[in-house]
């Protein structure tokens, strides 16, 4: 299909870490926890924001940047 092989592989590295994060952030709820004095419950947005929202715009700029500047990456 005419797509980059190298490019294709360091987007769906990139991605499979956004998909980790949420559900091994136990350290991460502990220690929000310890600092803000809140539920565990109420973690997993701080847990959601520090972790999966931030992978998820590295992904989103690393394509972008891929796509501009193609085999030079």
């Amino acid at each position: 299909m005419g797509a980059n092989l190298e490019m294709v592989g360091r987007i769906v590295m990139a991605s499979g870490h956004v998909t980790g994060t949420l559900w091994n952030g136990g350290f991460i709820n502990t220690v929000i926890t310890g600092i803000a004095k809140d539920t565990y419950k109420n973690c997993f947005k701080y847990s959601f924001l520090i972790c999966t929202f931030s992978n998820i715009v590295a992904v989103i700029v690393g394509i972008i940047i891929m796509t501009i500047m193609g085999p030079y990456v």
